[in-house]
């Protein structure tokens, strides 16, 4: 999926946050690899996934980061959250972000 900001324009896209919770069934990417098996299914990992998805935080999160990065003070800053999925054809793969429609 495609994400296109204009040159010049400044977006807020949301805090991530993630949850990890039992899978619902094997179609969910698990949480961690199955090896080493003995740890990780001592500690959840291996039936587990995690739920990523994005919070509108922007009344802490903007004047934190006009804060942080002072080109910012006085730069226009336009709110778009994000919709995360969580659909990967591995473990190992990053979840994808895209926008919210």
């Amino acid at each position: 999926m495609k994400f296109e900001l204009p040159a010049g324009a400044v977006q807020y896209l949301g805090r991530a946050q993630t949850h990890m919770r039992t899978k619902k069934d094997d179609s969910e990417v698990a949480a961690g690899s199955i090896i080493p098996l003995v740890s990780q299914t001592a500690l959840g990992i291996s039936n587990s996934t995690f739920e990523v998805q994005a919070v509108d935080a922007s009344e802490v999160d903007i004047p934190k980061f006009r804060e942080d990065f002072p080109v910012l003070e006085t730069a226009e800053i336009g709110t778009r959250l994000m919709t995360v999925l969580v659909k990967a054809p591995a473990p190992s793969a990053v979840p994808a972000a895209v926008p919210a429609q």
